[in-house]
């Protein structure tokens, strides 16, 4: 006990004081006495049994290995082992919401707790993690990958010379859309940076913040802003000059100069001015070289589409006031300007890093500008340093005259005393802004229980204006210069941890609803000072830098129990049934769409895990001579797959899953040239003559932005590649040497999308990951920007393919043929993994899955009546998917596949609140097909796993076929509603579901043969049978597309029959009510 208590004290000696201290070690003591006295009680009363068990597992296994039963290590050797600090997680005590005591009787050991007692056990402390490249080939040149080159209205819109070490650009960042400017921007060109909207396309060159609010209704919620409300930082000529000949139109234009994940710095073209913009950033802040030629025409300038409602105020002091004169008047500003806009009621605080002088002018179309015209500054050597503006939004609603931005109920003007608090925050802040080298830093415990994200801001210091508003105190303490980085993480990266006092108390970011669940209070203003945005309210925190602790999901190729025994007979079925799968023809030969195709191999990965582990139970820990398990097992003796079933299916999987990936493929993967990254060639497929029309180097993903989902354009390359790459990894748990001989093609699926290192030119950082938001983002280089921003639809997927990248990692690792480099690749990959998948469940159970029933716990406005956001956008929530608005297809694509890690993806209180709607849209849509194959998985979730096995077991095996279940299978069904656990309080079945049981109680075969006539009636021809109806056609059965025909194009039964036989001869054909094709 004292080794663990010393771990413990380590781990929170960081930052807490000494009263609290004590509090968390005396609380520890207290909670490591009771552990030891329960298990003490435990042993002691159970001593016997486990003795006797212990006997019978050991002459069980002793006999079923001599027989030549699977034994531990006969599939590469990667089974638990329970000293691998991998493998011992504490498993059922993970919840998106903090620390869960469970008292789940139905648990069974699973790799690794062999305790089995729920304890939440000592996590070890943190320790940095240097990222570093998964590989150093290069994917054309070292690999043999084809490359291509984009058409122009796919490349770059930009100065890549100016973008740092790292040639490949980010095509999913949050900002992408103010980087997808061909020539001057356009209001397409922005990013929600939160909780400003912010712009390039004000009254003049420069940065431009939109104050937001949102519009909400029953099925969507935007974020809205008015263009000519917000405020511009930039330059301008003098209004008021006497001549204007020479001088040449200013343009809008911008660079990058540096792109993190956190924030893109801009360089105007105009002038050399430049501004840094990052997530949360409560200023706005701009740049000035003053002493560059350009400015001795043009100003930096303050500008809004809207006038001034009175005489902004200088310095703090309501005496001294700026009148807008059209500069007749120049103005001493020391530190801050304020002032009140008319038609927006907006008061805005802008604050001078100098002393400077400025004049006020009023444009003949409007609004307002304040000028720097001279700076008042006597350091010696300010030629080196920038002038700084910033500003910062004060008052939303000012005097209640415009209520769309009031976020007070009855639209009134805010209390005073909380914009006086929130001014004061501002004023100390405004000194402290970030820098271009804000990046997040990674810590993890070598248990892989817990990790730490810093969030470093890279703060500088406005050296003058901190002086001043400091001047009647004690000064603060400063290195010499104008712009000191004073963070200690800028100057040694080695321990971002470390506290920074200087500025902690000063440099103010506002934090999203799930970092605030992660942050000490300490770390918030006092008061609170919160906003409304998209997701709810972000708050202001303190901090040179966010340390957001965290618990890792467990992430294992099996669930946290074993199978109820009641379901084996029934999953050894289906696992027997299941090993037989074919790929269709296309697939197997490298042809069509990468993500269909890729569901398939993962699919199969999933069956042989199952039979795998089916295997083990009755082999490797039964005959024990009783229990319902040794029943099960003795029962289905001859039914079992064995190891060369496994073998067998193990080859098959390495052949469907080679040819997509070793760059042999009729549809290859190809380098992309121009913004770094695999892309799939793209496939136009000749269902009649087998094969693609289009061959390398004709490739038509590059220009073709809808073909295969839009991975051409970067659009879902986590959900195509990862379940991939989640194949990948089954096969090297089974054959290690397979995993090394294609570890570099491997790595390449892995590089495009989580390359954690910004030293491997050829891939961006983390493709899809938004590090701030949490979430990753789908979408890619879409041509013009959607309006909305980016967006991400399936959440669930994009958990499924970092839990994959986990896996392969653990897999490596425990490849002995693999190289030490190769190992230390694992590492990083087992670690990368579980923080991108943990990241990931957090923010999905937060943004996605929405809480109605319990106020404290809503999102969204509760305009907002749904249980699930279907696409969530930067600046937008939708019910609704990309494919269609019915329920069960919005609540489905958050919920597929299903693996085990989703039982920590789908808390069982949202599922409960969630399930009846679900439930209601499939029972009553006969359309719902395979997608009711998720329902089936929930309703085992919240209690009623007979009742959901018995209605999967009843599905048609074209289910597993279609687009709701293709991913899945019937044994990976069957296996999750095995191993849920029990409820103690099941939900109560919604009344559909009851008619459902009803009608499957009834004559099924009076049911397949009245589906039989109503579907030979609607297109009029004897062959076109059930099952050409449920047959697959490009990812959807003919019947779903008949269906489509009937009700988006207006056509009739007859119709849509004909169409579709003749649009997929091979497989619909049969439903010609022409003929038969």
């Amino acid at each position: 006990m004292e080794v663990q208590y010393k771990d413990f004290v380590a781990r929170v000696q960081r930052d807490l004081t000494m009263e609290q201290r004590q509090g968390k070690y005396e609380q520890w003591k207290d909670y490591l006495n009771k552990k030891t006295t329960r298990r003490a009680l435990l042993y002691f009363g159970v001593g016997t049994v486990i003795l006797i068990v212990a006997i019978g597992l050991w002459a069980g296994t002793a006999n079923n290995n001599k027989s030549g039963s699977v034994a531990e290590g006969e599939f590469g050797g990667t089974t638990w082992d329970p000293n691998d600090p991998l493998e011992d997680q504490d498993d059922d005590d993970w919840t998106p919401h903090g620390p869960l005591t469970t008292d789940d009787d139905d648990y069974t050991p699973q790799d690794g707790d062999e305790s089995g007692d729920g304890e939440d056990d000592v996590v070890l402390p943190v320790e940095f993690i240097d990222p570093f490249p998964l590989s150093r080939l290069d994917p054309v040149r070292d690999i043999g990958m084809h490359s291509m080159d984009r058409s122009e209205n796919l490349s770059p819109h930009l100065d890549t010379d100016r973008i740092g070490p790292n040639g490949a650009l980010p095509t999913n960042a949050w900002y992408q859309n103010l980087m997808e400017t061909p020539n001057e921007p356009n209001q397409l060109n922005r990013a929600y940076a939160v909780p400003y909207y912010v712009d390039t396309v004000g009254p003049i060159p420069g940065l431009r913040i939109l104050p937001t609010y949102l519009v909400a209704a029953a099925t969507n919620v935007r974020v809205a802003h008015i263009g000519d409300h917000g405020l511009t930082l930039g330059i301008d000529y003098d209004p008021t000059a006497s001549s204007t000949e020479g001088q040449e139109e200013l343009v809008k234009g911008y660079s990058p100069l540096q792109m993190t994940n956190l924030g893109l710095t801009m360089q105007w073209e105009a002038a050399p001015m430049k501004s840094t913009v990052v997530r949360g950033m409560a200023f706005v802040t701009m740049m000035y070289d003053v002493f560059s030629s350009t400015f001795e025409t043009t100003f930096p300038t303050v500008a809004s589409g809207v006038g001034l409602a009175g005489d902004p105020i200088i310095d703090g002091d309501a005496e001294a006031t700026l009148t807008c004169d059209n500069g007749e008047t120049s103005y001493k500003v020391t530190k801050e300007i304020q002032l009140q806009t008319t038609t927006a009621d907006f008061t805005w605080l802008v604050f001078v890093s100098e002393p400077v002088h400025v004049k006020c002018f009023k444009p003949d179309d409007g609004g307002f500008e304040i000028q720097v015209v001279q700076l008042l500054t006597d350091v010696p050597d300010f030629s080196n340093r920038p002038l700084i503006l910033r500003a910062a939004l004060l008052n939303n609603c000012t005097s209640g005259t415009n209520r769309r931005y009031c976020e007070t109920e009855d639209g009134e003007p805010n209390p005073t005393d909380e914009i006086d608090a929130y001014a004061s925050v501002l004023r100390k802040g405004a000194g402290y802004y970030p820098g271009e080298n804000n990046e997040v830093h990674f810590y993890a415990s070598p248990d892989l229980k817990a990790s730490t994200l810093v969030f470093d801001w890279d703060v500088q210091v406005m050296e003058s204006y901190v002086n001043q508003i400091t001047e009647d105190g004690d000064p603060e303490e400063t290195e010499g210069g104008m712009v000191v980085d004073v963070n200690p993480i800028a100057e040694s990266r080695s321990d971002p941890l470390q506290d920074n006092s200087l500025i902690d108390e000063h440099h103010v970011t506002f934090a999203l609803p799930h970092h605030l669940d992660q942050l000490d209070e300490s770390v918030l203003t006092e008061p609170r000072i919160c906003t409304g945005i998209l997701s709810g309210q972000a708050c202001l925190v303190k901090g040179a830098a966010w340390h957001v602790e965290d618990r890792l999901v467990p992430v294992k190729y099996r669930a946290q129990r074993w199978p109820d025994p009641a379901f084996m007979p029934d999953l050894i079925d289906a696992v027997q049934e299941d090993l037989q799968f074919e790929m269709p023809w296309h697939y197997e030969q490298g042809m069509g769409d990468t993500y269909f195709s890729a569901k398939m191999l993962a699919r199969q990965g999933r069956v042989l895990l199952i039979a795998e582990e089916l295997i083990e139970i009755c082999t490797k820990y039964y005959p024990t001579g009783w229990g319902r398990m040794d029943a099960a097992c003795k029962d289905t003796k001859d039914k079992r797959p064995t190891s060369e079933d496994i073998r067998v299916g193990v080859e098959k999987l390495e052949k469907d899953l080679s040819i997509w990936i070793d760059l042999t493929s009729s549809t290859p993967l190809v380098y992309d040239n121009s913004w770094g990254g695999v892309v799939s060639c793209g496939c136009y497929y000749d269902s009649a003559n087998r094969k693609c029309k289009n061959e390398f180097p004709n490739c038509p993903s590059a220009y073709d932005s809808y073909l295969n989902f839009g991975n051409g354009i970067y659009n879902d390359h986590h959900f195509h590649y990862g379940y991939m790459i989640y194949a990948a990894a089954v096969v090297t748990r089974f054959d290690p040497q397979w995993g090394v001989d294609n570890y570099e093609y491997i790595m390449l699926l892995i590089r495009n999308v989580a390359n954690p290192s910004d030293l491997d030119p050829d891939f961006p950082v983390f493709r899809h990951k938004d590090w701030y938001a949490g979430h990753s983002w789908a979408s890619g280089i879409v041509r013009p920007p959607f309006p909305l921003g980016k967006n991400q639809e399936s959440s669930s997927e994009a958990i499924a393919a970092y839990e994959a990248i986990a896996l392969f990692g653990d897999a490596l690792r425990d490849a002995e043929m693999a190289s030490s480099a190769q190992k230390a690749v694992a590492r990083q990959l087992s670690i990368f993994g579980r923080i991108l998948t943990s990241t990931e469940i957090r923010s999905t159970d937060k943004y996605f899955h929405v809480r109605q029933k319990d106020e404290a716990k809503r999102i969204y406005p509760s305009g907002y009546t749904q249980n699930v956001v279907g696409i969530l956008w930067s600046t937008a929530v939708q019910y609704t998917t990309w494919f269609g608005n019915q329920p069960y297809y919005i609540y489905g694509i958050q919920m597929l596949p299903y693996t085990p890690v989703s039982e920590f993806r789908d808390d069982l209180e949202w599922t409960m609140e969630m399930y009846d709607k679900y439930a209601d849209a499939c029972n009553n849509d006969p359309n719902c097909g395979s997608w009711a194959l998720l329902q089936y998985m929930a309703l085992a979730t919240v209690g009623h796993r007979e009742t959901a096995a018995r209605r999967v077991k009843a599905m048609p095996p074209s289910a597993f076929k279609d687009a709701g279940g293709n991913g899945h299978s019937l044994t990976n069904t069957l296996y999750y509603i095995a191993t849920r656990p029990k409820v103690k309080n099941p939900i109560t079945l919604p009344q559909s579901d009851i008619n459902a049981d009803a009608q499957l109680s009834g004559s099924s075969s009076s049911a397949a043969s009245s589906a039989s006539s109503e579907s030979d009636a609607a297109c009029g021809v004897g062959t076109c049978t059930s099952e050409v109806l449920n047959a697959i056609a490009d990812g959807h059965t003919c019947r779903s597309r008949i269906h489509w025909m009937t009700t988006h194009e207006s056509m009739s039964d007859l119709e849509a029959c004909a169409f579709i036989s003749n649009e997929y001869p091979d497989a619909c054909g049969a439903c010609n009510p022409e003929g038969s094709l």
